[in-house]
């Protein structure tokens, strides 16, 4: 009986003395898992930083080129399966060059982002916008066809009317081309970029369209009209 009782008194002192020592091993686990949650959760907001980033202009915040080219390519195979339009636009800010030249290349660069503003603000929501390099933009326009693409990119030249640096009114040259089944986005791109070189070419500040000939299957079945 007294063995029993020693036991007894002996388990009753171990657990006097372990319970305070589970109740800090508790606390600790608690508050590790507390601090793995919050550097989780710090991981997964930098990652996604580093894919935003990985994807955007820096100066303009728009999209960067390589997230417009996947949209473009989507939206072709989209074109391909009967189930999109779209146009393409290229834009570039007339005499930028002089106003880097003159002004220097901090005037340049809010010259960019005023424009990228600009952009975001007269364009629709469903237009996609992005830096395509340097002073050019580009412009992907789901759901319209290239008279619809040219009054919508009329609107945001319009949106500039009043827009002087330097004393001198900001303007852009701009091609359209519009997309067909079938016909690799590459060359779309490249006839947009064709219209925007004709529209330079024409005196700047104005808007020339890629019009397809009756038999549009390859670039040069295309005429460029302003």
């Amino acid at each position: 009986m007294r063995h029993r009782l020693s036991l007894d008194r002996i388990n009753y002192l171990m657990v006097l003395v372990l319970l305070p020592a589970l109740a800090v091993i508790a606390a600790r686990l608690s508050s590790l898992r507390s601090t793995l949650r919050d550097k989780r959760r710090e991981l997964t907001h930098a990652l996604a930083e580093v894919q935003r980033l990985a994807i955007t202009d820096e100066l303009t915040s728009l999209p960067n080129r390589r997230w417009m080219i996947e949209r473009l390519e989507q939206e072709q195979r989209r074109c391909d399966e009967g189930d999109g339009l779209f146009c393409v636009c290229i834009i570039d800010l007339d005499h930028f060059k002089l106003i880097n030249d003159r002004l220097g290349h901090a005037a340049g660069d809010r010259v960019l982002r005023e424009f990228a503003s600009r952009a975001r603000a007269a364009l629709s929501a469903r237009v996609m916008r992005a830096r395509w390099g340097g002073e050019e933009f580009l412009l992907l326009l789901p759901g319209l066809d290239a008279t619809a693409s040219h009054d919508s990119v009329a609107r945001l030249a319009m949106s500039m009317a009043a827009w002087q640096v330097d004393g001198q009114r900001l303007t852009f040259s701009a091609g359209i081309a519009q997309a067909r089944p079938s016909r690799p986005v590459d060359e779309t791109i490249a006839m947009a970029d064709s219209g925007m070189y004709r529209a330079k070419d024409a005196g700047r500040d104005r808007i020339v369209v890629a019009m397809p000939t009756d038999d549009a299957s390859h670039t040069s079945d295309f005429t460029l009209v302003g």
